[in-house]
């Protein structure tokens, strides 16, 4: 398999891996693995996105990303 399609798709299946743990179910399951599982999805995300060279702008960037799928992915398994 490509390095490339390997880059992309790692990031989209631990998101996947980590909404379809949050979602409401009869078990209860622990929300520190949907945690972590959405923490590696987002920092390999953030190593495709393009640079602007500004920190500041980079750093501004990720976190309002981060806080955006965070949000999305709340909205979606709420009960």
């Amino acid at each position: 398999m490509d390095n490339t399609l390997i880059q992309i798709l790692l990031p989209l299946v631990l998101g996947a891996g980590a909404v379809i743990w949050l979602l409401p179910s009869a078990k209860k399951k622990p929300r520190v693995v949907a945690g972590i599982l959405g923490l590696a999805s987002l920092y390999f995300l953030s190593s495709l996105t393009h640079r602007s060279g500004s920190v500041e702008r980079d750093v501004m960037f990720d976190v309002f990303a981060a806080v955006a799928l965070m949000a999305g992915a709340m909205m979606v398994t709420d009960k």
